[in-house]
């Protein structure tokens, strides 16, 4: 071969030897180049910010401590509006729109039904979707429906609190003829019109439980996703304390809206206070503010990126401890499994083959029926039991439920968080704290002197101290006073201690100072022999010795701090059921044109006994599940030392690759922990690392 051709040879060869390392050198520069892109995709995805608006000075906020403030806030918003200011206001709407209590209680239950219809799907897939946006989305609807309780009251007139007798004065009048005074049922439709409002408070309640669906869903596994094990259960017990300290802010302003008027700019031409029965507070102002917190909360919620930086450290370092079954190791070699409809079913019979999840959603479920049926009531029986006022009633709720329930949630937290306590040691805490519960309930049996109401709880003869064996107003003393049956109550105590339904009912003739005090009053039947005409003062009769009530508060704070040590789920009929248990302690209905609106008077012994049995009842159910996920729960096996050698030799790199992991493995590993189950990704190297040693 001539050294010419040699030549070529050799060119030739370097020409197809720099073609292919061309080629080599454009392929890693193209895969280089698609990982930088990529890297800088799911970077920007960590930032804080909304839309393509992501300002530097928002960044710093992108860490746990800040996601809990802001979670705390969203919650405590929703306990203020829907735990606080609306059981304040359940008995001044229902006086208002003449509602039962059964009526009441559906109208509370229905949000925790709208729960029960949306949390299935909310948690499953909002594991796998944007969960910042779900939130700020739903505490946009959740102000809405805070609006939408408010609008009857702009839509339904003016207040008139002694509809009954009109014009008139609620005096004895010899000769009356009674239907010139009570309304004309057919002609002017009476009070019974504002029924239908009952309508407007469901869907308003519909509204809340759509808005509030993702809190105690996708925001407590926001949360937990991003907290280490041991700081995880403290971030917890702080959104739970903040859901509680809202509704105890709830029920000090919803107190103070209830001392003043419902129609505020006709308050100076009431002649009653807030002492009367008749009374409405102005239980909207309320729901008004809660609409302007909720929309407000609503754009820093929405501001947090899917997940902050660091969640894939604190996800590697976690360890399983659901119940262990075959189903988990199915999960975990399908990683796929949680991201379409057809995984739905699949994941509901796992929840429902694992004893424990199922015992244990029972137990917690009976326990929070008790909490959640006794919450719309609970001011209604303090104001019974003890003669109270709503406001009042409130701010002795208020007072316990500060220490108490956000006490117990707090220190419920830290307790299992300082004794870092596994899966059987928190359930045996919790039997305990339900056992302690238990006990308590007999405190509900203290209560002050009951009300003597003539002719519905003694007779009009006050020397007669037996009870009734049949309820009537009527007597032959205030026969010929033509008074106008039950639709308005405004009670006067008699001079004999004796409490009436109307001053007409108490036969009175005479008010020189527009109803404060009563003369000649001929159903009074006095002892005192001198000349001085019997009278009756306007509101309830008073006990100056009443030592019940400040042992009932300290008995009534133990119970919430032992409820609220654990949290528990909503429970749906609880309202419903008690409302119906509430009424049937009822012997005194409104009659307003033949229809049956609110309940006037209580027998305070069978309200009380039915508090304790309906709490006992289901607090026990909820001590023999938990016995039962106790004697039932298999732990997960523990890992072999070849598996924890093999963990510990495929743990990322500490780079800034770490800070930042792909949406796609968070999202199945948030799904599975939904459902129980944690998921481990045996390929948990971030690509950035690769990317990394590539540059």
């Amino acid at each position: 071969m001539s050294e010419t051709e040699m030549t070529r040879k050799d060119s030739g060869e370097n020409r197809d030897d720099n073609v292919d390392k061309g080629s080599i050198d454009k392929s890693t520069r193209g895969s280089v180049s698609s990982e930088i892109s990529s890297f800088q995709i799911e970077t920007e995805s960590l930032l804080c910010g909304w839309l393509s608006l992501r300002p530097k000075c928002l960044q710093p906020c992108a860490t746990s401590n800040w996601l809990t403030a802001v979670l705390g806030t969203l919650m405590f918003i929703q306990g203020f509006a829907i735990s606080g200011i609306l059981y304040m206001s359940l008995s001044s709407i229902e006086i208002r729109f003449g509602f039962s209590s059964t009526a009441i209680g559906i109208i509370a239950a229905t949000y925790d039904v709208t729960i029960m219809v949306l949390i299935g799907f909310v948690s499953y897939f909002g594991a796998t979707r944007n969960k910042p946006n779900i939130l700020g989305f739903g505490a946009v609807i959740m102000g809405c429906g805070s609006l939408m309780w408010a609008v009857p009251h702009f839509t339904s007139g003016l207040y008139d609190y002694d509809a009954a007798y009109g014009d008139e004065d609620t005096l004895c009048v010899p000769g009356r003829n009674t239907s010139k005074i009570i309304h004309d049922c057919i002609e002017e439709g009476g009070e019974g019109d504002l029924s239908y409002y009952f309508f407007v408070f469901l869907f308003a309640q519909i509204l809340h439980g759509i808005g509030a669906s993702p809190i105690y869903t996708v925001g407590y596994a926001f949360s937990d996703e991003n907290a280490s094990h041991r700081k995880a259960s403290w971030y917890l017990g702080i959104l739970s304390a903040l859901s509680i300290f809202g509704p105890t802010i709830g029920y000090l302003v919803g107190a103070y809206f209830l001392t003043i008027y419902v129609d505020p700019l006709h308050q100076d031409d009431v002649t009653i206070d807030n002492t009367d029965p008749g009374w409405v507070g102005a239980w909207w102002i309320g729901f008004v503010l809660s609409w302007i917190l909720a929309w407000l909360i609503a754009i820093p919620i929405g501001a947090f990126p899917p997940e902050l930086p660091g969640t894939k450290d604190i996800q590697n370092e976690r360890q399983s401890q659901a119940h262990h079954s075959d189903d988990a190791e199915l999960v975990q070699a399908n990683t796929d499994f949680g991201k379409g409809w057809n995984d739905l079913w699949p994941s509901t019979k796992m929840l429902l083959k694992n004893p424990y999840y199922c015992f244990m959603t029972i137990s917690k479920t009976a326990l929070t029926f008790v909490i959640v049926g006794f919450l719309p009531f609970i001011l209604k029986f303090i104001e019974n039991q003890f003669g109270l006022t709503s406001s009042q009633a409130g701010l002795i709720l208020a007072v316990t439920s500060i220490p108490g329930a956000a006490g117990g949630t707090l220190l419920g937290g830290w307790i299992i968080n300082k004794f870092n306590w596994k899966v059987v040691g928190m359930t045996r805490f919790y039997l305990g704290a339900s056992l302690i519960t238990t006990c308590l309930y007999p405190v509900f049996y203290l209560q002050c002197p009951e009300q003597q109401v003539a002719g519905v709880i003694t007779s009009y003869n006050s020397s007669d101290t037996s009870d009734l064996d049949v309820i009537n107003l009527n007597h032959p003393c205030n026969s010929v006073c033509g008074c106008a049956g039950t639709e308005t109550y405004d009670p006067v105590c008699g001079t004999n201690n004796l409490l009436y339904f109307d001053a007409c009912y108490a036969g009175c003739l005479d008010t020189p100072d527009d109803g404060e005090t009563y003369y000649n009053c001929s159903c009074i039947f006095s002892e005192n022999e001198s000349g001085d005409s019997p009278e009756a003062v306007s509101g309830k009769c008073t006990y100056d010795d009443c030592w019940q009530l400040p042992v009932f508060i300290v008995g009534f704070f133990f119970i919430l701090l032992t409820m609220f040590l654990l949290i528990a789920p909503r429970a749906i009929p609880g309202p419903i059921v008690m409302g119906i248990v509430v009424d049937s302690a009822c012997v005194m209905w409104q009659e307003d044109c033949g229809d049956t609106g609110t309940c006037w008077i209580y027998d305070n012994h069978g309200f009380a006994m039915r508090f304790v049995v309906f709490g006992a009842a289901f607090t026990g159910l909820a001590m023999l599940c938990s016995l039962g996920a106790l004697l039932t729960y298999k732990p997960p096996p523990e890992p072999s030392n070849e598996e924890k050698i093999d963990s510990a030799n495929t743990e990322p790199i500490s780079t800034i690759g770490n800070s930042t992991t792909t949406l796609d493995k968070q999202k199945e590993r948030s799904t599975v922990s939904l459902l129980g189950y944690t998921k481990t990704d045996p390929s948990n190297e971030i690509s950035g690392t690769i990317l990394e040693n590539k540059i």
